[in-house]
């Protein structure tokens, strides 16, 4: 029996910051978050793109904050107020990303991650990982670095430079 428990710690296990959006589970890489904090409110700045709600100060710098429900196109819950920021690095731009929620690191087995299924290759295969299965749910594992495109990458580096 002790075999077969110290053989399961032995495979590899990614580490995911699970997090929830209209009720719904994604996760991101730890190594892609910086830091999490509690929602502030955003500095709003005209005529950006619609997902970028605008700009919070964190510690003496300026960074750029995203509405992932936008960027993603889901419908914006009635109610509710988002209670997290993800800051990431992209790019070597920090970006904050508004999410309803911070659930908890996750431990994924390598081999427990899915490709998305074919028929949605298209569509979300530039910002989708994969999709593994914790706790009985589906979680979306993002990929930050494809969510945008270079020119939506230069726009959040202008307005931290600007």
């Amino acid at each position: 029996m002790m075999q077969g428990t110290e053989k399961k710690e032995k495979q590899y296990k990614r580490q995911l910051v699970n997090f929830r959006i209209n009720n719904k589970d994604y996760a991101l890489d730890i190594i892609k978050i910086i830091e999490i904090i509690s929602f502030k409110d955003v500095t709003p700045i005209p005529k950006l793109p619609s997902f970028i709600e605008g700009v919070v100060e964190l510690r003496g710098l300026v960074i750029p904050v995203i509405d992932l429900k936008k960027r993603l196109g889901l419908t914006l819950a009635a109610g509710g107020r988002p209670n997290h920021i993800l800051i990431v690095k992209i790019h070597g731009t920090k970006i904050g990303i508004i999410v309803d929620e911070v659930r908890e690191v996750i431990g994924v087995e390598e081999g427990s991650i899915q490709s998305p299924p074919e028929i949605l290759k298209d569509e979300v295969s530039e910002y989708l990982m994969g999709i593994c299965k914790f706790r009985e749910k589906l979680v979306l594992i993002l990929d930050i670095e494809n969510l945008f495109t270079h020119d939506e990458k230069n726009v959040l580096g202008e307005i931290k430079k600007g």
